[in-house]
């Protein structure tokens, strides 16, 4: 948020302060936005709507942080082309292709000399694909993915 934002953000906490029935002064308005400025007000807005719809408790800057950035990382996903849905880049690997490739690196010997075939992207196309993934808060990742990738990129890189 920037300056310009305060009278609405304001209006944002009166809107809380007069639902779960709180004292709003000065010094808890200014704890509240240090804590909070750094989200824009299209995701505060609808973190306020969902904790006065489902909180007992006036909400901690935490709690408003915390659902402001599910509503932030649901809108940067929304954004994505559809064709992308949780795929983010062109020939992404698949949970599937992941998973068959580590089912070939546990299946082979000890001491075998031959590497074994890696997927159709080259480890700096993986890591590139992870970073993206991750600067839009890895939403778009199975936790068994996002193992499975970081499990192939030990392999490609066993010092890391």
């Amino acid at each position: 948020m920037t300056n310009g934002d305060r009278e609405a953000f304001v209006t944002l906490m009166a809107k809380l302060a007069a639902v779960y029935r709180e004292a709003l002064d000065d010094a808890l308005l200014e704890s509240y936005w240090d804590a909070l400025k750094d989200y824009e007000l299209e995701y505060l807005e609808p973190a306020v709507a969902y904790v006065i719809r489902t909180s007992r408790w006036f909400p901690k800057p935490v709690e408003l942080r915390e659902t402001a950035s599910q509503y932030r990382v649901e809108a940067r996903h929304m954004a994505l082309p559809e064709s992308s849905e949780y795929a983010l880049v062109e020939r992404a690997l698949t949970v599937d292709e992941v998973t068959a490739f580590l089912a070939k690196l546990r299946a082979r010997p000890e001491n075998a000399g031959a590497p074994v075939e890696i997927p159709r992207k080259g480890a700096d196309a993986l890591s590139a694909d992870v970073e993206r993934i991750n600067a839009l808060g890895g939403r778009d990742m199975t936790d068994e993915k996002r193992r499975a990738l970081e499990q192939f990129q030990r392999y490609i890189n066993p010092t890391r």
